[in-house]
């Protein structure tokens, strides 16, 4: 027995020598428990208040709160790494009922130590702005704090976000040493005050938190915040807030109208916003998600927007100098929006409006933007381009509309618009595509690309595209796209389109016809681009004496780029009184019908070359003097790219058989065979 207890206490003081660890001590609260002379390491006699318990705890303690409330007025310190648990320690605060441990400070918490845990709590009263406002307060230089199954409610703002972590968070599973996990949260009505921070559910900025990094905000709630559920609001571009990663949350009702609703960011590098869930901005001039300068590497994916018709903003980004200054200010770069979705927005669903500060000043540019695969429904404006350079616009579904669902509004540079589907105004009139220079300068946009993309159902008072200036660049920026119609759009240079319109105004005058020819002659992306084919037709001669023959040569002409094949017969009805003699040619291929002495002449099965021709041709008679019309109606000719457009006609004029006098016996001689009827 002597020797176990002396290899006891040789290893507690080899322990202390060394600096190793001691065993840790549950430190117990009730709101009944005293604080005199105890050191709250008891169950059945607890101390009364957190700050003892701290006090009395080592590093590496856990205090585990009864439920009550804990009401303290003026701040609670934790300066020790210590997990501290309440009454509903790993239980979501989402969604769950029964007693909780309040903890009541009107100064709040102030943590000061690494990798300290908050598990199982209620946080709130923290109404004093001087110091801190905040719920809990992660002090600068702290990492590692996790923040887990609290619901924070009714403080200036819930949680101080501050995080010098060293290593990347993962979205799932144990966390390398500083990463900072908020998870399972509920943040909601924190909007006591007005400073900068009211109002929020979780703020940082750089005299809050300084340079945070490596942080994971996940399963979170946010509801009825007046700013924003979360915000990112450093001024220092030089040293962003780094590897933010925010997945998984429910946004509803923060109300802002100046930053973003849900979260917002200025000064920050590598962040994911996947995933989240964003509804009811129950404010008429809300930003959803706004991004304010010194914003890189930003991705957007797999969230749901919706504004609920109360928000005006889904997306916001400008260059702001200050927090709520305006441009110019720092650029963002290399910002990336896929998969998502967004509705009933009552301005627009995803803008980038940084403009000019001054004429003749020109605005710095945001680069390197990807917006791919989202779906836009019910928004006045789906998304607007001002100072951008380097876009891809790809794969998106932008429909109903009430006024436009692509602007490029000045300074748009390097934008390739593919694959699209720009597709009805809300109300049945709008604009599919607006290009305009609307900055103080009239920027013009540069070296837009557009093409096979779906453009229609904007009205007969509407447009597919409004072009009030052209942009500067190649010619065909806007060729091989469906505009509703093969016959392609209407347009006053494209006299028999009848698809939706494409205009210009007394600016530029009219819009230029190469500028959009060829257009797809049916839905993007598997039709073939070109114009729709064409018949003619004629006689010849085109004046006959009765029974006289006259060749009829029917040409069918594709202009597409891509060799058109022939999906029904092509069917002639010859005039009353017209019969065929003899087929002439078919360099069409398929199958010439033309029965002797019948009225039809059909084909069958034919092809016409790409950017060419081909024709039928054969020998008719008519006995009927007078003028015949023979018409080919729009849409006789149906092939793999859609119809002729327009009829195709010739006029055969028979004339009487003369009667000749003996000195005409020559030429009365050269009509003997010459009989009708035929």
């Amino acid at each position: 027995m002597y020797a176990k207890v002396l290899h006891c206490q040789l290893f507690m003081m080899s322990s202390l020598l060394l600096g190793g660890p001691l065993l840790a001590t549950n430190r117990y609260i009730d709101p009944t428990g005293s604080d005199v002379s105890n050191d709250c390491s008891v169950l059945v006699t607890p101390c009364a208040t957190l700050q003892n318990a701290v006090n009395q705890s080592s590093a590496g303690d856990t205090i585990i709160a009864a439920a009550g409330t804990y009401t303290v007025a003026g701040l609670v310190t934790v300066n020790k790494t210590l997990t501290i648990q309440g009454a509903q320690a790993g239980v979501d605060a989402r969604t769950r009922s029964g007693a909780e441990s309040i903890l009541d400070n009107s100064q709040g918490i102030s943590v000061s130590a690494n990798n300290v845990v908050f598990n199982g709590f209620t946080i709130e009263g923290s109404t004093n702005t001087t110091f801190t406002g905040y719920g809990i307060w992660l002090n600068p230089g702290v990492s590692g704090s996790q923040i887990i199954n609290n619901i924070f409610q009714n403080n200036v703002a819930g949680l101080g976000l501050s995080n010098a972590g060293t290593a990347q968070c993962k979205t799932s599973g144990p966390q390398a040493p500083g990463c900072c996990v908020i998870q399972y949260n509920l943040f909601q009505t924190n909007n006591v005050g007005s400073v900068a921070a009211s109002g929020t559910g979780i703020y940082t900025d750089q005299t809050v938190g300084g340079v945070v990094s490596d942080v994971l905000i996940t399963d979170n709630a946010f509801i009825n915040n007046k700013n924003a559920g979360i915000g990112f609001s450093s001024t220092t571009p030089l040293t962003p807030d780094t590897d933010i990663t925010i997945i998984n949350n429910t946004f509803t009702n923060n109300t802002a109208n100046t930053n973003g609703g849900a979260a917002y960011f200025y000064s920050v590098d590598t962040v994911l916003f996947e995933n989240n869930t964003i509804t009811n901005s129950a404010n008429s001039a809300a930003i959803i998600l706004g991004v304010y300068g010194g914003v890189n590497n930003l991705s957007i994916l797999s969230n749901t927007f919706s504004g609920g018709n109360e928000a005006q903003y889904g997306i916001y980004v400008v260059q702001n100098t200050s927090h709520e200054g305006s441009g110019p200010g720092t650029t963002n770069n290399n910002i990336t929006i896929d998969s998502n979705t967004f509705s009933d927005y009552t301005n627009t669903a995803i803008g980038f409006f940084t403009m000019a500060p001054a004429s003749p000043t020109p605005a710095t540019p945001d680069t390197n933007i990807t917006i791919t695969n989202n779906t836009i429904n019910l928004c006045t404006f789906g998304a607007t381009f001002f100072s951008v350079d380097t876009v891809s616009f790809e794969h998106n579904d932008v429909t109903n509309t009430a006024q436009i669902a692509l602007q490029f509004g000045g300074g748009a540079n390097n934008v390739t618009v593919l694959y699209n589907n720009l597709e009805f105004a809300e109300f049945g009139i709008g604009v599919g595509i607006f290009i305009l220079e609307e900055d103080i300068n009239s920027t013009p946009n540069t070296n837009l690309a557009i093409h096979l993309n779906n453009i229609f159902g904007y009205g007969a008072d509407g447009a597919g595209m409004y072009v009030f200036n052209d942009p500067i660049g190649p010619v065909g920026y806007a060729t091989c796209n469906w505009w509703g119609a093969v016959s392609g759009p209407t347009s006053t240079v494209n006299p028999t389109g009848t698809g939706d319109n494409v205009i210009g105004t007394p600016v530029t005058g009219v819009v230029v016809f190469q500028n959009f020819n060829p257009w797809l002659l049916g839905l993007a992306p598997d039709s073939p681009c070109g114009a729709a084919p064409t018949l003619t037709k004629s006689f010849s001669p085109s004046t006959v004496f009765q029974n006289q023959a006259s060749t009829l040569t029917i040409t069918l002409a594709n202009p597409s780029p891509v060799t058109l094949t022939m999906t029904a017969p092509l069917v002639d009805v010859l005039p009353s009184g017209m019969k065929v003699a003899h087929i002439v040619s078919n360099t069409c291929g398929g199958t010439l019908t033309a029965p002797r002495f019948g009225s039809t002449v059909t084909l069958t099965g034919g092809t016409v070359p790409a950017n060419g021709s081909c024709h039928i041709a054969v020998t008719v008679k008519s006995c009927k003097v007078g003028t015949s019309v023979n018409t080919l109606p729009i849409g006789a000719l149906q092939t793999d790219q859609g119809g002729n457009t327009v009829a195709a006609q010739a006029t055969l004029r028979v004339r009487r058989l003369p009667i000749c006098p003996r000195p005409h016996e020559e030429l009365y001689s050269a009509m003997a065979n010459t009989k009708c009827p035929i």
